[in-house]
């Protein structure tokens, strides 16, 4: 295969699937900020429910501190959300832009 029909196939390839592939990409940065996001909330309710286990069985310890600073989180969630709503519709547009392109053959 020569090169110049490589390029040509490769350019094909990558008109076909950018939109995809852009969608993808920000549903993938959107689940991302929202794992990276909900560990401040989750560690501290591993925190209290660690006291909570301290308190019970062993009174004589002592507790693990639960007051942190508390982040902002939701606002750092609320950029997840919108990282994949915008990914969703990116790929909803793709969707129905390719099924009105006409079918081709080759």
């Amino acid at each position: 295969m020569s090169k110049s029909r490589q390029l040509r196939t490769a350019k094909k390839y990558a008109k076909d699937y950018a939109v995809a592939v852009v969608a993808a990409e920000f549903m993938f940065s959107g689940v991302s900020a929202l794992i990276a996001t909900l560990k401040y909330p989750l560690s501290i309710e591993f925190l209290k429910l660690s006291n909570a286990v301290i308190r019970q069985g062993f009174r004589g310890w002592t507790l693990l501190p639960e007051s942190y600073a508390q982040a902002p989180w939701w606002y750092l969630a609320a950029e997840g959300a919108i990282g994949i709503a915008v990914g969703v519709l990116v790929g909803l547009w793709a969707n129905s832009r390719e099924q009105r392109r006409p079918a081709s053959d080759s």
